[in-house]
C-alpha cells in the first residue's frame, strides 16, 4: 500500500468502478438501517410504553440528545481517521470500531424499558455509527472526482432512502424488539463488508497535525461551506417536523384505525419517491453540471407536502403528502453531498469537515423536537398544523439559502 503525504491529499481525477461504487452504497445502506429501521416504529414504540402519557417528549429526548451524540461523535472520529495511520489506511480502522459499537449497541438497547436505558442505548448506537460515518463519507471525496460525484450523492441519497425501507420492513417482520434490532445488527455487519474488502486507501505517514487550530472554519474564507451546512439544516428540520411524529399523528389526530400499519406505508411511500428521485437527479445534475437548481426544487417540495397537511389534514392528502416528502427528499439527497464535497475547506480534514457538515443532518433531530415540543401541549392535536406550517416554511428557506452559493453552480 502507498504511502503518501497529507498534502498530497488532492482532487481525485480517476473515476472510480461499478464493484466500488456498489460497495460504498451498500455500506451506507448497512448504516442507514442502523438509524432508520429503530426511529420509524420500534423506538416509538418503547417510548410509548416506557412513557404512555409523555410519549412525544420522551421520544423527542431520545432522538435529539442522540443527535447531539452523532454530531460531535463524527467531528471527534474525523479528527482521529484524518490523523491515523494505520497500515490499513485512515478510514477503515475508525469503520470497523464504528460497526462493532453500533452493533453491541443495538442489542443492549433491544432490552431497555426506560426512558433512561432507551437514551442510553440509543446514544451509544449513534456513538459507533458516528465512527462508521467518518471513514464512509470521507470516501466521497477521498477516491469520487467531482464528475461523479452527482451520481454518487444520489445513491448515498438511495442508501439512505433503502434504509428507511429494509430497516422498516425488518421492524415490521420480526416478532420482538431482540430480533428487530439483532437482524438490523446483522445487516450492518454484511453490508459493510465488502467495502472493507475492496476499498484501499492510502497510508499516512506519521508525524503531528495540529487539532484545535484544524476545528476552526473562517466564515469569511469558507462560506461557500456554511451556506451549505445551513441550507441543509433547515432541509433536515423540515424533514424531521413532517416525519418523526408520523405515528402520533394518525392515531391521535387522523384517528387511523392502524396507526402503525398506516406509519409503515407512509414510510414506504416516502422511501420510494425518495429512491427514484435520488437516482434520476443525483444523475441529471451530473449531466448538467448544475446543484443549486435541485436545493431550490427539493425545497419546494418538501414545503409543498407539509403545507397541504396545514390546510385539509385527511388521509389521503397525507399520502399525497408521503410522495412530495420522498421526492423533495431524494432530490435534495441527490445534491447535498456533491455540494458540500466541492466546498470542504481543506482536502487535509476531509473526515473532519464532512463531520462538522454533519450537523446540518445531526443538530435539526435535537432542534426539531424542542422546536415541536411546545406546539404540542394541546390536548385538541391543533398542534400538528403548527408543526406543518413550520416544516414548510424551513423546507423553502433551506432551498432558497442553497442560492448562497458561490462555487457552485
Amino acid at each position: 500500500m502507498t504511502t503518501i503525504a497529507p498534502e498530497s491529499l488532492v482532487e481525485p481525477e480517476r473515476k472510480v468502478g461499478p464493484a466500488w461504487i456498489g460497495a460504498l452504497t451498500a455500506a451506507t445502506l448497512g448504516v442507514w438501517i442502523v438509524y432508520f429501521g429503530p426511529t420509524v416504529l420500534l423506538l416509538p414504540m418503547q417510548a410509548a410504553h416506557a412513557a404512555p402519557e409523555d410519549k412525544e417528549n420522551s421520544l423527542g429526548l431520545i432522538t435529539g440528545v442522540g443527535s447531539l451524540v452523532l454530531m460531535a461523535a463524527h467531528i471527534c472520529f474525523g479528527l482521529l481517521s484524518d490523523r491515523t495511520t494505520s497500515r490499513f489506511g485512515p478510514r477503515k480502522p475508525w469503520i470497523v470500531t464504528g460497526v462493532a459499537i453500533s452493533a453491541a449497541s443495538m442489542l443492549l438497547l433491544s432490552q431497555q424499558d426506560t426512558v433512561t436505558g432507551l437514551l442510553l442505548g440509543w446514544c451509544l448506537v449513534q456513538l459507533g455509527s458516528a465512527a462508521a460515518f467518518a471513514g464512509l463519507l470521507a470516501a466521497l471525496p477521498d477516491h469520487v472526482p467531482t464528475t461523479q460525484r452527482g451520481m454518487m450523492s444520489g445513491l448515498i441519497g438511495l442508501a439512505q432512502a433503502g434504509g428507511s425501507l429494509v430497516g422498516n420492513l425488518v421492524i415490521v417482520s420480526t416478532p420482538d424488539p431482540l430480533s428487530g434490532y439483532g437482524l438490523c445488527a446483522l445487516l450492518l455487519i454484511l453490508l459493510v463488508l465488502p467495502f472493507l474488502l475492496i476499498n484501499r486507501d492510502p497510508v499516512l505517514p506519521p508525524g503531528r497535525r495540529p487539532v484545535l487550530r484544524s476545528l476552526w472554519i473562517s466564515p469569511r474564507r469558507h462560506s461557500d461551506f456554511l451556506w451549505a451546512i445551513a441550507s441543509q439544516s433547515l432541509i433536515t428540520i423540515s424533514y424531521v417536523l413532517g416525519s418523526l411524529y408520523t405515528l402520533f399523528f394518525l392515531a391521535d389526530v387522523l384517528k387511523h384505525e392502524d396507526p402503525e400499519g398506516g406509519t409503515a406505508l407512509a414510510s414506504t411511500i416516502t422511501t420510494v419517491g425518495v429512491v427514484l428521485a435520488a437516482a434520476f437527479f443525483g444523475h441529471l445534475s451530473d449531466r448538467l453540471g448544475r446543484r443549486k437548481l435541485f436545493a431550490v426544487l427539493a425545497g419546494v417540495l418538501m414545503a409543498a407536502s407539509s403545507a397541504i397537511l396545514v390546510v385539509n389534514p385527511t388521509w389521503e392528502l397525507f399520502v399525497l403528502s408521503s410522495v412530495l416528502l420522498g421526492a423533495g427528499l431524494g432530490v435534495a439527497n441527490s445534491v447535498d453531498l456533491a455540494i458540500t464535497s466541492e466546498v470542504l475547506p481543506s482536502p487535509n480534514d476531509r473526515a473532519k469537515d464532512l463531520g462538522v457538515n454533519n450537523i446540518s443532518k445531526s443538530l435539526p433531530q435535537f432542534i426539531a423536537p424542542v422546536l415541536a415540543a411546545p406546539l404540542l401541549s394541546g390536548a385538541d392535536g391543533s398542534g400538528y398544523s403548527m408543526i406543518f406550517l413550520l416544516s414548510a416554511v424551513t423546507a423553502l428557506a433551506g432551498g432558497l439559502l442553497a442560492l448562497k452559493i458561490r462555487g457552485v453552480r
